[in-house]
């Protein structure tokens, strides 16, 4: 299904690159050349992509810069990074739908990736809500459809994938098979899925010509990997083999490691076919490395159930049913209602082989409750069988002809002659253990003639043994012996064609091996045959390097030799004007020496003038010096005096409220208590501003603090403020105290719970508080759920008075303050944010 996720791919962003898109800037040109490498080398096609990429950065092309983040996502999902595909789809979905361009493309494109993640439902889910939008008349109608038929064929899920293909069938019908190649990979799937290999063989001989034309190298291994699976299962193993060597040449040649995984995958499946355990395992495990490594699980869990039954086969019963369960337990993540089917089958074969006949019987029910769900009726009818077997075996005789006479018509309502057979004579079996010889004789008669018809021979010799102990117990002895002469007959046949077969399977793996060689030697050839055009390319660079050296060399000498009879020529004149300078120079030498006297006094003048110029300088440091230290004093003598009135201020505003009972009244006197807090924060933060200039670190003491004590003052401050009691604070910490400069922490954590509150439009705004002691530093940590801060703005939010917009509600004065403070404490400031989701300061001490 892989292969099918690709030509979908292939075909969505080649449509893309036709529906209105601009063709003639070079970001269009590098879009085109990457759609044209998709599906035969993969090498120039992430060259091209990346290129787009980086071009659709600075284009106003909105649909080829769409196109450009679609590229980027095929080439994350060819290398199975199928999330950072999500993202780049999403991208240029979420582009093209606000600008009103066509997006069905990018839509599909992130169905195929979910899909390959194994998001199975959600894919589902995402196309069922966007074929809404469409009716069955609109092309995007039946590439949504084609998609979703997809996903139901690779689950299992025949009946909701035949209701897709009657729907669409009539429409696709309109339209050259050329531009329907993804619909026709996915029937061909479908063909191969319910056994009509000769439908599906006849679609993949029509893609294989058509994938030969247009020389796609990826989707042409795809098929080929179909026509090896339907060999396979017809048991033609000869060709099988040829056509999975066909497809490992090609996903080796283009580098396509989950190509050469799926190759491995059915290659494993052949050799088990053929008994050969041991290396159908090794390869199973090559290709189960790639798939979990890609996290392609709907691929794992087909590993996990081919190894099952190589470990059943081999009767190591609980290594099958490790797998089996693995198996199992991927599917119904997935929803892979097919291969629960399978497995809960398989894993009822697996516990009656141990007589554990109630687990055997629980698995078999299980597997046909799937069977069912998915509309498999003859897997159904199999199960069910299968669970007939069990309770014949244990003796509930009434529940197991009931199950027998169930699955009998259900095999006869789909004319399934070889099911009908076997339900016929272990009817006939049945009736003859309980003594109902007439009967018995009734349904032993149809299996034979429908055996005889079908030349079943395992079946036909079930069927003779059964028929002549019947006939013996009725005493028809006759037709007892003819029975019996039959099955000795035909058990010697059987036994020189089983002779036969193991020869031609010793043969087929012979040439399977063989086949194995060649690709090896194939492989070598090429590496040889690319090591010598490496050699050739490399002895004509080295020959054109000799001949431009060669030139270099030429011009050089002939450069060398102009400018030699240029410099001698030159270097006469310059003879005579030489000797006539010399004698200028000898009379303006007397003048230069005195000039000189002159100049030694002045510089004697400059540094006379440069000493008195540093003593002024000096002068004026140490009293710029003093005036800072002046205005450190003034401002705190300032703000200190300006508290008290704000104090007496908030007083009489406590007073006020308590004492007057108008309604008018009692809100002025809050808003002038609110007033006069948000002036006293600020005055105290200015206070302490110019303490820290004043200050020496060194004459500071610190103080035991105890944590659950600054808890209780930060959530009593906040739930002081006109939303406290909205806001939900949570603190932490690894330590009940801490020794800390006390009033230094409690500002630094009031000005970022105060920034947490203040910039936070969220409803029930949330904090996160904590306090630890970790290598020899002190942590302090708080986050938020606010608005964010933008990158560009981190190392300006820090800067007196900075404000974020003319809107902002601070002063500017926290986050200076803080940065002042952990400087003076030798801290550090580590800030991280995201607009939208909130912001994290994390501030780090030395601590011993």
């Amino acid at each position: 299904m892989r292969g099918i996720s690709l030509i979908i791919i292939f075909l969505i962003i080649t449509q893309a690159s036709h529906l209105g898109f601009s063709q003639g800037s070079e970001l269009s040109l590098f879009n085109n050349k990457a759609d044209k490498f998709w599906h035969s080398n993969l090498d120039s096609a992430f060259y091209y992509a990346e290129r787009a990429n980086e071009l659709s950065k600075s284009s106003n092309d909105i649909a080829e810069v769409c196109r450009a983040k679609a590229n980027m996502g095929i080439m994350a999902y060819t290398k199975g990074k199928y999330k950072k595909a999500i993202l780049f789809y999403d991208s240029a979905l979420a582009l093209a739908k606000n600008n009103h361009l066509i997006h069905v493309q990018f839509s599909l494109l992130k169905s195929t990736a979910l899909r390959n993640q194994s998001n199975y439902k959600q894919a589902i889910g995402f196309l069922q809500n966007e074929i809404k939008e469409f009716t069955n008349e609109d092309p995007d109608y039946l590439k949504l459809n084609r998609t979703l038929l997809s996903l139901y064929v690779e689950l299992g899920r025949i009946n909701e994938a035949q209701e897709i293909i009657n729907s669409i069938e009539q429409l696709n019908s309109k339209a050259p098979f050329a531009e329907l190649t993804n619909y026709y990979m996915i029937k061909m799937k479908y063909y191969g899925r319910i056994s009509d290999f000769k439908k599906s063989d006849s679609l993949a001989n029509k893609l294989l010509s058509l994938f030969d034309s247009t020389n796609n190298k990826l989707d042409k291994s795809s098929v080929l990997l179909q026509l090896g699976s339907n060999a396979m299962e017809i048991s033609n193993f000869d060709t099988s083999f040829y056509f999975l060597k066909e497809a490992k040449s090609i996903n080796e040649s283009i580098g396509y490691n989950y190509g050469i995984a799926e190759t491995n995958r059915l290659i494993g499946s052949l050799y088990s076919y053929l008994n050969d355990f041991q290396t159908a395992a090794e390869f199973l495990y090559k290709a189960l490395q790639v798939f979990e490594k890609n996290q392609n699980r709907n691929e794992v869990q087909k590993v996990y159930y081919e190894l099952g039954w190589i470990y059943y086969s081999r009767e190591l019963y609980k290594k099958a049913e490790e797998y089996l369960r693995k198996s199992i337990n991927i599917s119904e993540e997935i929803g892979n209602l097919d291969y629960l089917g399978k497995a809960y089958n398989a894993l009822g074969n697996v516990y009656y082989e141990l007589n554990d006949y109630e687990e055997s019987l629980n698995n078999y029910l299980k597997s046909s409750k799937f069977r069912s769900e998915s509309k498999d009726l003859i897997g159904y009818a199999a199960s069910k069988f299968n669970a007939a077997i069990v309770y014949d075996e244990i003796g509930m005789d009434e529940k197991a002809i009931e199950i027998y006479l169930e699955t009998y018509l259900i095999d006869k309502q789909l004319n399934n002659q070889l099911g009908m057979a076997i339900g016929e004579y272990y009817l006939a079996r049945f009736y003859l253990e309980n003594d109902s010889l007439n009967k018995a004789i009734q349904y032993i008669d149809k299996a034979v003639e429908k055996l005889d018809a079908l030349k079943i021979k395992n079946e036909q010799l079930e069927a003779y043994s059964i028929a002549s102990d019947i006939y013996e117990e009725t005493g028809n002895l006759k037709k007892a012996n003819f029975y019996l002469r039959s099955y000795l007959k035909l058990k010697e046949a059987v036994f020189l064609e089983e002779e036969k077969s193991t020869i031609d399977k010793l043969e087929a793996k012979y040439k399977l091996d063989s086949y194995e060689q060649q690709i090896k030697i194939l492989n070598l050839e090429k590496e040889n045959a690319q090591n010598e055009l490496n050699l050739r390319e490399n002895t004509i660079a080295n020959q054109q390097m000799l001949i431009y050296i060669s030139i270099a060399v030429f011009i050089l000498l002939v450069l060398l030799l102009y400018i030699t009879l240029r410099f001698l020529k030159i270097r006469s004149k310059t003879n005579k004007k030489l000797t006539k300078l010399n004698k200028e120079i000898s009379e303006k030498q007397e003048e230069i020496i005195s000039q000189s006297e002159e100049l030694q006094a002045a510089n004697e003048q400059i540094k006379q003038f440069n000493l008195k110029l540093e003593q002024k300088v000096l002068e004026r440091t140490n009293e710029l010096v003093q005036a800072q230290k002046d205005l450190d004093l003034f401002f705190y003598k300032a703000s200190h005096d300006f508290r008290g009135p704000l104090t007496t201020f908030m007083g009489i505003s406590q007073v006020a409220k308590m004492s007057i009972s108008n309604t008018e009244a009692l809100e002025l006197f809050k808003r002038v208590e609110k007033t006069a807090k948000k002036l006293d924060k600020m005055v105290r933060k200015l206070q302490f501003i110019s303490l820290l200039n004043a200050q020496d670190i060194n004459t500071l003491s610190k103080e035991d603090i105890q944590t659950e004590e600054v808890f209780s003052k930060i959530k009593k401050d906040v739930q002081s403020t006109s939303r406290g009691s909205n806001i939900e604070i949570n603190c932490k910490t690894n330590t009940d105290k801490i020794s800390f400069y006390q009033e230094h922490l409690e500002i630094m954590i009031e000005v970022l719970v105060e920034n947490a509150i203040t910039f936070n439009n969220s409803p029930v705004p949330v904090i996160d508080l904590e306090i630890s002691i970790s290598e020899k530093s002190l942590v302090i940590k708080v986050k938020d759920n606010g608005n964010g801060i933008h990158q560009a703005e981190y190392s300006q939010i820090f800067e007196m008075f900075h404000r974020n917009s003319a809107e902002s509600k601070g002063n500017g004065l926290g986050l200076f303050l803080l940065k002042r403070l952990v400087t003076y404490l030798n801290g550090d400031i580590k800030l991280s944010s995201e607009i939208g989701e909130g912001t994290e300061f994390t501030l780090i001490f030395p601590y011993n």
